[in-house]
This record gives structure tokens, sequence and C-alpha cells, in this order.
């Protein structure tokens, strides 16, 4: 796709909260950023790298031929590290592609490509998906948004939004690991400090949304399987090796 550089990055730290380096954690014999890094190699994006500030996770990028860049270590979170490569890079749209998502869709990362070659204007796209799990509506590890009839994200939460009050049943979407953001917007965005409501939900979009800026929704085919608990950590590896196949 001619005319536009595009970057994909994988956010890789260590120092997850309920499942400690989880990047390496083992699954079918290669570490989790291994799966995720043959995921990325499968789609549309020719160029990418990990972005980490452990180099425990470097050295497993460089056994298995994955690029790789440091970071430092006081990025609060995914998209801080991608604003931190994006400053050291000549690309003009990155795409930040969850280093916890072994069996993410190609597909779903080529529909973000898509929007960076068919849509002009767009600082931050991010990739939503129908849910189809009533207890994933109530799950508060589970980010939903809420989005206008054109598709602008409105509110992210943790809770179920929009709450059906008049009675009746709504269409729920959950966030994907997955966002496209300009080289502008990623550099402003790292400018900004933290704000009131995404230190309340510890959602990092809402951080854009308060300062104004408009969230495009895109909506993928990918079922948003996150590793973020061992318990997740141990379904995943009982699941057929050949699921984990390109």
């Amino acid at each position: 796709m001619p005319g536009k550089k595009v970057l994909g990055v994988i956010p890789a730290r260590y120092n997850s909260s309920r499942l400690p380096g989880k990047p390496l954690a083992d699954i079918h014999g290669k570490p989790m950023v291994y799966w995720v890094a043959r995921r990325v190699e499968a789609s549309n994006l020719s160029d990418y790298t990990v972005a980490t500030d452990d180099e425990r996770i470097a050295e497993a990028c460089e056994q298995h031929d994955i690029p790789c860049v440091m970071t430092t270590d006081n990025c609060v979170n995914g998209t801080e590290r991608v604003a931190e490569v994006a400053r050291q890079s000549d690309a003009e749209f990155f795409i930040n592609i969850q280093g916890d998502e072994p069996l993410i869709n190609p597909g779903a990362i080529n529909v973000m490509m898509n929007v960076v070659h068919q849509q002009e204007g767009v600082e931050f796209a991010q990739a939503i998906a129908p849910i189809t799990d009533p207890v994933s509506i109530g799950d508060v590890s589970v980010v939903k948004v809420a989005v206008s009839e054109t598709g602008e994200a409105l509110y992210f939460s943790r809770s179920p939004i929009p709450y059906p009050r008049a009675g009746g049943s709504d269409i729920y979407y959950r966030c994907m690991g997955l966002y496209l953001y300009s080289k502008e917007f990623l550099g402003l965005y790292a400018s900004m400090g933290m704000t009131r409501l995404e230190k309340i939900e510890q959602v990092e979009q809402l951080r854009v949304l308060e300062n104004k800026i408009r969230i495009q929704s895109v909506i993928v085919d990918d079922d948003g399987l996150s590793i973020d608990t061992p318990e997740d950590l141990k379904m995943v590896r009982s699941m057929d090796r050949v699921l984990f196949t390109i």
C-alpha cells in the first residue's frame, strides 16, 4: 500500500500486576510475544517492532528474530510506549498491537491498515467488536465503549454502556487491543498528563476524550482473547497448537 508509512508496535512490559512476565509466558514451547509477532507478520503490515523496557524480553525477541527496540521504564501505558518509538521513527502512522493477544486475527490488523489509506484526517482509531458473551458485559476487565451512529467513540467504561434503561436489548461493544495513531497525535499525547476519568476507570482512552480529541471506532472481526491472569494463561495453554499456526 503506497503513500503512507505505517509501523506496527507491540508494547511488551514485564511488570504486569496480575501476571508478571507475561510476554515471556510459555505457550506451546514459545514465549507469548513470539505468537503475537507471528500474527503481525501474517498481516499486511510489513514493518513492525516490539517495544519493551526489559532486557529479558529483548533477548527473547533476538532469539526468535523479532525486531525490538528498548524504551524507558516510566511509560504508564502502551500508548506512551508507542509515542517513545514514534519519536525515533519516520513513519506517519503507528498501529499498536497488544502483546498479550497471541491469537489476534491478522485480518483485524489489515482493517486498521485500510483506515490509514482510505480515511483522511484520522488521529486515533480504536478497534472494537460486538460482545457476544453475556458474562463479558458485566466483566470489569472488559472495557466497553459507547459509540455514535457515525462511529465516534463517546465514552469508555468498565461498566456496561449504554445501559438499556427503556427496556429491550442493545449492542455492546468491547475495546480491542488494537489502535491506530497518527504521529502528530502521539506527540501530543506524550505531553498530556493523566486525567481524572482516566484515573478513575483506568482506561487510557479517556485521557484522549477529556482533551477533546476525536476517536474513530472501527469494527473488526476478532474475539479479543487477551491473557491477563494466570487463569487466562492456563486456558490458552490448553488450546490446540494448530490454532496458533498461521
